[in-house]
């Protein structure tokens, strides 16, 4: 479990750091801060084992 944490942490990081270069770009904004937030939340969830009600999740 502390391995999943410990890459989702990392994939949490590594995604802050793509946002922060696109940060001067026109279309941040609209376009990439929306994205950005979207995944880094399904992270976060993720991370906490909260992905229920996510859309797309499915469960057998």
């Amino acid at each position: 479990m502390t391995n999943n944490y410990q890459l989702i942490n990392k994939l949490i990081e590594t995604v802050c750091d793509s946002a922060a270069l696109l940060a001067d770009d026109p279309d941040y904004d609209n376009v990439y801060r929306p994205a950005f937030q979207q995944v880094i939340t399904l992270l976060q969830r993720l991370n906490d084992g909260d992905l229920n009600d996510w859309p797309g999740v499915t469960h057998d």
